[in-house]
């Protein structure tokens, strides 16, 4: 019993940094081989992570880019839409009262019909 305690001491001086994080039974040629598996994965998922990261911004900026300049378009379209509509309203009321003023004069049928009014009474007058 005693000399296991001597052995476990031993081996347990000689255990390294990087195999104090591994559970018991594991190799220490394993181990290494493991961890150096696990630190060059671990940096290619990150670059992976950050370059995902990258294109979705990249894409977020390109999709803002596109909505604000048919925004824009449209923004333009309308006012000009406006202003096409405010010409159409104005024209109409100078219209409107072009009619009025037609409506309230006397047209060339009213004359007419006024001139055999006056011939007629200038032939029972004669």
């Amino acid at each position: 019993l005693h000399q296991r305690k001597e052995h476990s001491i031993v081996m347990y001086d000689s255990i390294t940094d990087e195999d104090a994080l591994l559970p018991n039974g594991d190799s220490s040629t394993g181990s290494s081989r493991n961890r150096k598996k696990a630190s060059t994965a671990q940096p290619s998922n990150l670059m992976i992570n950050r370059i995902m990261v990258i294109i979705a911004l990249a894409a977020l900026v390109a999709l803002s880019t596109c909505l604000n300049s048919f925004r824009n378009h449209t923004r333009l379209r309308m006012s000009v839409d406006e202003e096409k509509i405010h010409q159409l309203e104005m024209t109409i009321e100078l219209q409107e009262k072009i009619i009025e003023r037609f409506n309230e004069s006397i047209t060339n049928t009213d004359v007419l019909k006024k001139l055999s009014a006056m011939e007629k009474e200038w032939s029972d007058e004669r």
